[in-house]
């Protein structure tokens, strides 16, 4: 019943705090887990939804201090499987060279594309 009852309102304090739809479903979904696991300290000295809108936030809070510490090391990963920037501007660098040799031979007579086709890439370049 608290679930139906206050889900729409936690979803959109996420919401607005994340910016993103998955990341608030993660948020609320953790604001509910803290709240079942925790409703019998709640002692009535403040309303019930300020005590939830606490929550929520206390949740957004973990949530950006979690990907906070989980970036850095995400990063990491990926620089491993990055080319590096000379990897990256030699395939840059072939691929102007192939584009201008196909720019060239196209402007051969048939015959000699032909040739040159068969020789590059044992076909005729057409």
């Amino acid at each position: 019943m608290l679930f139906e009852t206050h889900k729409d309102r936690v979803y959109s304090i996420a919401l607005r705090y994340a910016g993103d739809a998955a990341a608030a479903m993660d948020i609320a979904q953790d604001t509910f887990v803290k709240l079942l696991s925790s409703i019998q300290q709640f002692r009535g000295d403040s309303s019930f939804e300020s005590w939830l809108y606490r929550m929520v936030v206390n949740s957004c809070l973990d949530y950006h201090r979690k990907r906070r510490r989980f970036l850095p090391l995400m990063d990491e990963a990926l620089d491993t499987f990055r080319p590096s920037n000379e990897a990256r501007s030699t395939r840059c660098c072939a691929k102007r060279q192939e584009e201008r040799v196909q720019q060239v031979v196209a402007q051969l007579p048939e015959e000699q594309r032909i040739v040159v086709g068969v020789a590059l890439y044992g076909g005729p370049f057409v």
